[in-house]
């Protein structure tokens, strides 16, 4: 291509120096040829030369051609060319990141905005596009925004433009609903090399909404983790973590999709089986598709084991034994019971009564009261005799858990 004085002239070749060609004529016949200085050998018959300029990217070479007829005058050209190999540099600075999770948007306008910069050739076209399609790789977008659909030119080298987010995933023209979007730029230097940057942002204005069912705080059955989870922008998925990590799981989290967690999932109790008993913190937590997170907590002491203990008359009560057999000259009678300790949930009712030896008839119970005094603790209780002689005590004591043992 012609060179021009004072001008520079861009180009991009992928390798090798750089070729310098020309053409000199004189009526008298041509002595030499200098460029800067250094001889360029040869003169073709018809004028022609040629020289090799040592390669050098990305930065102006300046070069003076100088001619000498056979009479000794000269005449002088000045050339200025630069090998311009680097792409225009794009910044998306409004997001300077993508935005996902937490850091969704979730703001009521938000300024995008972008710039670009090219040291060489210069920009010869600045586009911005900002869409809910996904163009994968500089390709995709290149040709998408030679093609024009869609895209904003930019007059100068950056761009700013504000932008309404709304609710919900209804499109209005001009604003931004809820959802996955991608802002692009592409821009063209003077010498045609394309460059583009892509960022991918959400907006989500809200948290999941996440409602449950009601898991009991003490319980010997299995526990159902159950309700909902909505959002505009659709659920990923809902963890559910036991801590401690129950015995014999590999992961303390299970996670269950949308429609698992509506219909619940069910985790077994006591020994051998998905929760052995003890203490659990339940966490729940929805994840919506952009990332942003919604969690509540329960509580639960998961205890299958009967609680047991010891009963016997209160040390008021004055007995005569005689042989094997222990006689009270009394109708009624108090009677205590101490519970054996263990870990499981508390007692929440003793109940007893006396029935005849061998009797079956176990109506009538009598609630026992729960006393507490230096730290002991105890269920105490007056009850009648159900007759002169031998009589049982038929004792009921349960926990809170629903767990129940007969003492008779």
């Amino acid at each position: 291509e012609p060179l021009a004085e004072g001008t520079v002239k861009f180009f991009k070749i992928p390798s090798g120096n750089f070729s310098i060609t020309g053409k000199v004529t004189d009526s008298n016949g041509t002595d030499s040829v200098l460029v800067n200085g250094n001889d360029v050998g040869t003169i073709a018959p018809d004028g022609s030369w040629s020289y090799s300029i040592p390669r050098a990217e990305n930065s102006k070479i300046d070069f003076s051609i100088v001619a000498k007829d056979m009479a000794g005058r000269t005449t002088t050209k000045n050339y200025s060319i630069y090998c311009d190999t680097n792409n225009p540099v794009l910044s998306i600075t409004k997001p300077d990141a993508d935005l996902t999770g937490e850091n969704s948007l979730a703001v009521d306008n938000y300024a995008f905005g972008g710039s670009v910069n090219d040291s060489g050739s210069g920009v010869d076209s600045f586009k911005y596009m900002i869409s809910q399609t996904d163009l994968t790789g500089d390709s995709a977008i290149i040709a998408s925004a030679e093609a024009g659909t869609g895209w904003e030119a930019v007059a100068g080298s950056s761009f700013s433009v504000q932008k309404e987010l709304i609710e919900g995933t209804t499109l209005q023209p001009g604003k931004l609903h809820e959802g996955k979007w991608y802002l692009y730029t592409y821009a063209k230097d003077k010498i045609g090399t394309a460059a583009t940057e892509k960022r991918t942002f959400w907006v989500d204005k809200k948290s999941p909404t996440l409602s449950l069912d009601n898991i009991a705080s003490v319980t010997n059955q299995a526990v159902v983790v159950k309700g909902s989870a909505t959002d505009a922008n659709g659920i990923k998925d809902v963890k559910v973590k036991f801590d401690p990590k129950p015995t014999g799981w590999i992961s303390d989290t299970k996670t269950l999709t949308e429609t698992e967690f509506a219909t619940g999932q069910t985790y077994t109790a006591g020994s051998g089986n998905d929760l052995p008993d003890g203490n659990y913190s339940i966490q729940i937590t929805a994840t919506d598709k952009a990332g942003k997170t919604t969690s509540k907590t329960r509580t639960v002491l998961v205890d299958t084991a009967s609680p047991d203990g010891t009963v016997y008359m209160d040390s008021s009560e004055t007995a005569t034994v005689i042989g094997s057999e222990t006689w009270y000259k009394k109708g009624s009678l108090k009677v205590r019971f101490t519970q054996t300790p263990d870990s499981g949930s508390e007692i929440e009712d003793v109940k007893a009564k006396f029935i005849e030896d061998g009797g079956t008839d176990y109506s009538g119970l009598q609630d026992f009261t729960k006393k507490t005094q230096a730290g002991n603790t105890w269920w105490e209780g007056t009850l009648n005799a159900a007759r002169q002689g031998k009589n049982c005590i038929y004792l009921v004591v349960k926990d809170k858990a629903g767990n129940e043992r007969i003492k008779n």
